[in-house]
C-alpha cells in the first residue's frame, strides 16, 4: 500500500480496517488461550499441578507464550 498517495478518507478506511484486524488477532488469541486452559487444565489457570507432568505443563507454558506473542504483536501495530 502506498501511503504517500492516499487521502484522508481512504486513510481512516485503511486505518479502521486494521483495528478490526488486530482486534479479531486478539480474541482469537485469548480464544485459543482458553481452548488451552480447557484441554489440559479443566478451565483452570494454566500452572503445574501434581496430577500433570511438567513437559506438559512447559509445553502448553510455550504454546501459551506464542499466542500471547502474537496478539501483543498484533497490538503493537495497530497505530502505523
Amino acid at each position: 500500500m502506498n501511503f504517500k498517495r492516499l487521502n484522508l478518507n481512504q486513510w481512516n478506511q485503511w486505518l479502521n480496517r486494521r483495528q478490526l484486524q488486530v482486534l479479531e488477532a486478539a480474541y482469537k488469541a485469548a480464544q485459543n488461550i482458553k481452548a488451552l486452559e480447557d484441554k489440559y487444565f479443566n478451565g483452570g489457570k494454566i500452572t503445574y499441578a501434581p496430577n500433570q507432568t511438567k513437559t506438559l505443563v512447559e509445553y502448553v507454558q510455550k504454546v501459551l507464550d506464542l499466542y500471547l506473542f502474537h496478539a501483543i504483536l498484533g497490538c503493537g501495530f495497530c497505530y502505523l
